[in-house]
C-alpha cells in the first residue's frame, strides 16, 4: 500500500527491494570480511549457556527402620512419579494357587482401607491429575502413580494404602475375579501373538515351575483362588526387605518423611518386621510346548483379506541373568540380530540393518515376521527368536531360523557390532528420558542389585562388547538345549527331536520330503 502511494510500479518495487537487500548484505559482510565460520565474530557478545548441574540429579537412597528402602531422583517438570516395587510375581506361586499374583494386581488401586472403590479413588485424587496402574511380572510387582507435585503427600498415602491394605472382602475379591476374567477374554479375542508365545516359551524353557509359571492366570474364572491364600501370599511376600519405594521429581527429605509416616508408623503389624523367602533357583530344561489348532486365532480388527492364516513359533536358548558378566553381550547380540515384521522396516536405526532383517525378511517373502528378543532375571535368562508364516511354510521357517541361530557361531563383522552397540545405547538413553521408565529402573536396580549402575556406566559396559566376547557368549548358548513353543496349524512343523538334531547340522533339517529347503 505504501508503494502505491508514491507511484512505484510492481516491477520497480521488486528491483528496489533487491537493491536494498544487496546493499544490506554488502554492509554486513564488510564488517567481518575475513572471519571464518569456525571462529566467533569480533565485537559480538558471547552467548551464555546453562551450566550442566550434575549433582542436582543424583540418586538418594535411605533405608527405613523396618528395612524398606527409599530411592528418589529430583527432576524438572511439574509432575512427580511415585512407585513401589515388590519382590513378588508369578515365580513365587509354587505353594499358592496359580494366577494369584495376577488377581492381586487387579485389586491394586481399587477398594482399600481409605477408598471404597475405584470411583472413590478417582474422585479423591482427580484434582491432582493422578494416573495409577499396577503391573505384575514374573519376578516383581510394580505399583505406580503420577500427578502434580503438590499432590505428592496424597499420592504416597494412596499407594501405601493400596499396597498394604487391599480389601480382601468376598465382594471385592469376586469383583476383581470378574475383571480378571474379562481381561483374559480380551487377550484371547485379540490374539496377542507375542504375549502368548512368551508365556509358552518360558514354560518350554523352565518347565512348570518358577519363572516357567505364566504371569497371566490360566483358569479364567479364578474360582480356585481363595481369600486365605491371597492374604498369605500378600503378607509373606510383601515384606519390608522385599519392597522399594521410588520417586522421580520429588524432594528426598520430604519423601522420606512421608514414607516413614505411611510405611512405618501407619503400617500393619505384619509389615513391621522383615521375613526371608527362600525360592528355588530357575533351572533351564529346554523342551517344547505346542498348541495345535485347526486355525490360529486372528484379531477381530482384521479381516481374512487383511490378515492371512498364520502359524507362530518361538525358538529359545538359555540366556544369562542380569547380574551375569555376559549380560551386556546378550543385550548387544539381541539388537544385532534384530528383525521385525514384514511391514516394520522403518528406517536406518529401526532394524533395517539387523542380521535377521537382511538375511531373513529380505530373502523370504513368505516370512510374515521374525524378531529376536531376550529375557533376563536375577538367576537365569532366555534368548528367543519369534517367527510367523503360513502353516504350509512352517518346516521352511524352522530351517531358516535354526540356520540363522547356528550362523552366529561363524562370527560377526566389526561394523555390525559397532552399529548394534550404538543402537542399544541410543535405545537406553531414549527410554530413560521417560520418567515412568526411569522410575522403574531406579526401583528395579535398588531391589535387585547391590549398587545402582548409572547411565554412563551402562553405556561404558555396552562399549566393552567385542566380536570375541559375542562369540564366547554364542558358544555358551549353543551348548544348551533348544526350547520350542508354537501354536496354530502345526501340521508341517518338525518335531523337537528333528530341530535338536538340526542344531548339530548347522540348522539343516532332515526333511520329511526328498529335498531339503536349502538344496
Amino acid at each position: 500500500m505504501a508503494w502505491s502511494r508514491i507511484g512505484i510500479s510492481s516491477l520497480n518495487r521488486r528491483i528496489l527491494s533487491y537493491r536494498l537487500i544487496h546493499r544490506s548484505c554488502n554492509y554486513n559482510c564488510s564488517l567481518y570480511p575475513q572471519t571464518p565460520l569456525s571462529q566467533p565474530l569480533p565485537d559480538v557478545a558471547r552467548p551464555k549457556y546453562a551450566l550442566n548441574s550434575i549433582n542436582s540429579y543424583e540418586n538418594q537412597v535411605t533405608q527405613l527402620a523396618n528395612g524398606m528402602k527409599v530411592i528418589s531422583r529430583p527432576c524438572y517438570g511439574q509432575v512427580s512419579y511415585i512407585g513401589v516395587i515388590v519382590d513378588a510375581g508369578s515365580r513365587y506361586e509354587s505353594p499358592y494357587p496359580k494366577g494369584i499374583s495376577h488377581l492381586l494386581s487387579k485389586m491394586a488401586f481399587q477398594a482399600s482401607r481409605k477408598f471404597r472403590n475405584r470411583e472413590d479413588f478417582i474422585d479423591k485424587l482427580d484434582k491432582f491429575g493422578v494416573t495409577a496402574q499396577c503391573d505384575m511380572h514374573r519376578d516383581c510387582g510394580i505399583y505406580s502413580i503420577s500427578g502434580f507435585r503438590h499432590g505428592v503427600p496424597n499420592m504416597i498415602e494412596a499407594i501405601a494404602d493400596s499396597v498394604l491394605y487391599p480389601d480382601f472382602s468376598t465382594e471385592n475379591v469376586d469383583q476383581q475375579k470378574v475383571a480378571m476374567q474379562l481381561e483374559l477374554q480380551h487377550i484371547a479375542m485379540m490374539a496377542e501373538t507375542e504375549l502368548m508365545l512368551t508365556e509358552m516359551v518360558h514354560k518350554a524353557a523352565f518347565g512348570d515351575n518358577n519363572i516357567g509359571f505364566s504371569k497371566i492366570a490360566e483358569v479364567s474364572d479364578g474360582s480356585h483362588i481363595d481369600i486365605p491364600s491371597l492374604r498369605r501370599y500378600h503378607e509373606t511376600l510383601y515384606s519390608p526387605n522385599r519392597v522399594v519405594l521410588g520417586g522421580v521429581g520429588v524432594d528426598h527429605q520430604e519423601f522420606v518423611k512421608l514414607a516413614e509416616k505411611n510405611f512405618v508408623d501407619d503400617a500393619p503389624d505384619w509389615f513391621k518386621t522383615s521375613t526371608k523367602v527362600v525360592a528355588d533357583p530357575a533351572k533351564y530344561i529346554g523342551s517344547s510346548v505346542l498348541l495345535d489348532l485347526p486355525k490360529a486365532p486372528a484379531s477381530p480388527t482384521m479381516t481374512e483379506a487383511m490378515m492371512p492364516e498364520l502359524s507362530h513359533a518361538a525358538f529359545g536358548l538359555q540366556g544369562v541373568s542380569y547380574s551375569d558378566p555376559e549380560f551386556f553381550n546378550l543385550a548387544v547380540l539381541s539388537i544385532l540380530m534384530g528383525g521385525g515384521g514384514s511391514f516394520s522396516a522403518g528406517g536406518p536405526g529401526k532394524g533395517m540393518y539387523s542380521r535377521i532383517y537382511r538375511s531373513v525378511l529380505c530373502n523370504y517373502h513368505w516370512m510374515y515376521s521374525c524378531l529376536c528378543l531376550q529375557h533376563a532375571y536375577d538367576d537365569n535368562g532366555l534368548f528367543t527368536i519369534y517367527a510367523s508364516a503360513s502353516p504350509e511354510q512352517m518346516e521352511q521357517l524352522t530351517e531358516v531360523v535354526l540356520t540363522s541361530i547356528c550362523n552366529m557361531k561363524n562370527g560377526f563383522d566389526k561394523d555390525e557390532v559397532s552399529r548394534a552397540k550404538r543402537q542399544l545405547q541410543s535405545i537406553l538413553l531414549m527410554n530413560l528420558e521417560s520418567k515412568q521408565i526411569l522410575l522403574e529402573d531406579l526401583c528395579r536396580q535398588t531391589l535387585s542389585l547391590p549398587a545402582y549402575t548409572s547411565t554412563e556406566e551402562l553405556c561404558d559396559n555396552i562399549e566393552q562388547v567385542t566380536e570375541a566376547s559375542l562369540l564366547r557368549l554364542v558358544d555358551r548358548m549353543l551348548s544348551s538345549k533348544l526350547s520350542i513353543a508354537a501354536y496354530g496349524n502345526l501340521k508341517h512343523l518338525p518335531s523337537h527331536e528333528q530341530m535338536q538334531e538340526a542344531m548339530m547340522n548347522n540348522g539343516r533339517i532332515k526333511s520329511r520330503t526328498k529335498y531339503s529347503f536349502y538344496k
